[in-house]
């Protein structure tokens, strides 16, 4: 862990008063709650598909304002493209249909382009406990493993997907990132 913050604060010279009137202030949401991880998951995008040589920090892709996959929709949150770009320009800007694209191109169809990610993120330890002991962790809620019914990223993945048909396109934005 490099850097830790939570807002709101307290001040602990009034410690005494904040334990007694304010507790709430005292359980560090970091690490007591479960977080969307939104657009930090564009830039594990972009790790994977470096690492997997699919991309380079320069190779352009076409960000257009939506992209369709069956019958989900993903789009940018100013809702327009932003025509030929760089990966770095996908990540600097956080586009969602740019990095949508990229991720594509991890695998020959979505199952394969899931596991590849998921494969990623294994290997830069999401999912895992930092070691850190600290009283109030909660769990991580990740994909079952592979044997497991409904498992591993393809199957996590399928089951997210489903779980998304439906929503008002502003939540499946903000699910997806």
């Amino acid at each position: 862990v490099l850097a830790w913050a939570s807002v709101p604060g307290y001040d602990a010279n009034d410690s005494g008063n904040v334990a007694t009137n304010h507790v709430e202030l005292l359980i560090d949401p970091i690490i007591s709650q479960f977080y969307e991880p939104g657009s930090m998951m564009k830039m594990l995008t972009a790790a994977s598909a470096l690492e997997n040589k699919v991309v380079t920090p320069n190779t352009r892709i076409v960000d257009s304002r939506m992209l369709r996959f069956g019958s989900d929709t993903v789009q940018n949150a100013d809702k327009r493209g932003m025509g030929k770009i760089t990966l770095r320009d996908v990540v600097a800007y956080s586009r969602n249909v740019a990095v949508s694209k990229v991720a594509a191109r991890l695998g020959r169809n979505t199952q394969r382009a899931a596991t590849t990610l998921y494969k990623t993120w294994r290997k830069l330890g999401i999912g895992e406990q930092t070691g850190i002991d600290l009283a109030t962790w909660m769990a991580t809620a990740w994909p079952p493993a592979e044997d497991e019914p409904m498992g591993g990223a393809g199957g996590w993945l399928a089951r997210v997907a489903t779980e998304l048909r439906g929503l008002p396109a502003e939540q499946f934005e903000a699910v997806m990132g």
